[in-house]
């Protein structure tokens, strides 16, 4: 169903990969899980077994509810193939994850593209490329000062939407280690390195599903939830699903930083690819967070205050959580005389904190309907400027 690769650099010869892979647990079993690494403009190439190291079931169904995931076991590819059969929910999503370490030796390449590839996509995608081979890979820079890792993705990519829900999700990238500038694109879904997966009819991976305005409203509108649209800056990806089916998205995020000559230069590539279930059988409605920037000088107190969760469903409870994107902020969630949480959020910023790009950190609401639990994600910005200064020159004139 979908898979990203994480990278965290101890020095500039080891590295740590992560692999995780989105199954349906009803689906065909993984093979042993394959890194491939492969030098950009130089002579490397390895293959690695990866080791499992958690799986787990990542179905967003309420906690009385139970999914097509078997939880009594995790083999070393996943839960038993052939799911819980006594569970009348018709998914289930189970996420593996595999690590490997990789030490650099007796090489001078500094860019690398890692893969993962599997046979194949799941048979129920209606869209685009069902049964096609499933290939996503991210691009590397050993060489770099200091070393990057490439972002964390702290929300799962668990698509499983109502018809006429308006609905933003985000996927929680976030770079604490470096603070590198994110930005978010739409891919085309890959079967292997350089081939494209072919999308049916009038869908794109622009437009991969019919949404409210497809295919003529190209943007998203986020007053009438008309249009299609992911956010290249916030990561917002914001839709109202209209049609039953089974879609895939692929997002390319990449990371920049300022070179010698203080360019922006693209430092890493990483991608997620993700597929979305269409309901039509569900009457919940998804609960929702407003938008919102702030913008203070470096030294002050920044804060975010009753931002409030909503649900049209007036008996359920929306439960707030964010991803710690900004780790110094206190973030504060508080039920307010009602069912739906709100949140403040407060940062103590420092002179070093001063940039010209805004730091952004993710808050997701859950609501508690059963079976199946709605969920709207969106990210939150603040930019640190600069305090003012001033040079005082005396000029002694007797």
């Amino acid at each position: 169903m979908g898979a990203d690769i994480e990278y965290t650099c101890r020095s500039k010869d080891t590295f740590d990969f992560i692999v995780k892979v989105y199954k349906d647990c009803k689906g065909v079993s993984l093979s042993p899980i394959q890194m491939n690494i492969d030098g950009i403009g130089c002579s490397y190439s390895s293959s690695y077994t990866m080791t499992q190291i958690s799986c787990s079931d990542i179905t967003p169904v309420c906690k009385k509810s139970c999914s097509k995931c078997d939880r009594t076991n995790c083999n070393a590819y996943g839960y038993p193939n052939g799911g819980n059969s006594n569970c009348t929910f018709p998914y289930g999503i189970e996420k593996i994850v595999f690590k490997q370490t990789i030490i650099f030796k007796g090489t001078n390449c500094c860019k690398f593209r890692v893969s993962y590839s599997q046979c194949c996509r799941n048979g129920a995608i209606t869209t685009c490329c069902a049964g096609d081979n499933f290939y996503s890979y991210a691009l590397f820079n050993r060489c770099l000062t200091p070393c990057n890792s490439s972002p964390t993705l702290s929300n799962d990519p668990v698509g499983m939407y109502c018809i006429g829900n308006c609905i933003c999700f985000n996927n929680g990238a976030k770079d604490t280690s470096n603070y590198d500038s994110i930005s978010y694109h739409l891919a085309p879904a890959l079967s292997d390195y350089g081939v494209n997966c072919i999308y049916q009819g009038s869908y794109t991976y622009k437009y991969p599903l019919y949404y409210d305005g497809f295919p003529s409203i190209k943007k998203f509108n986020d007053k009438t939830c008309k249009g299609f649209g992911l956010d290249s800056i916030t990561g917002d990806l914001c839709f109202k699903p209209m049609q039953q089916q089974v879609s895939v998205i692929a997002i390319e995020i990449k990371e920049w930083r300022k070179d010698s000559l203080g360019k922006m230069i693209n430092i890493g590539t990483t991608r997620r690819d993700m597929q979305l279930i269409i309901m039509a059988n569900c009457t919940n409605k998804a609960p929702s967070l407003p938008s919102a920037t702030q913008v203070g000088c470096a030294g002050e107190l920044i804060c975010f205050s009753g931002i409030k969760s909503s649900d049209p469903d007036k008996k359920d409870t929306v439960l707030l959580t964010w991803n710690y994107g900004i780790p110094k902020g206190v973030f504060k969630a508080k039920f307010n005389g009602s069912g739906k949480q709100e949140f403040d959020f407060c940062w103590q910023t420092v002179d070093k904190d001063a940039s010209n790009t805004p730091y952004f950190f993710t808050v997701k609401a859950i609501d508690d309907a059963c079976p199946l639990s709605g969920q709207f994600s969106r990210s939150y910005s603040i930019l640190v400027k600069k305090n003012p200064q001033i040079n005082r020159v005396y000029i002694n004139i007797g």
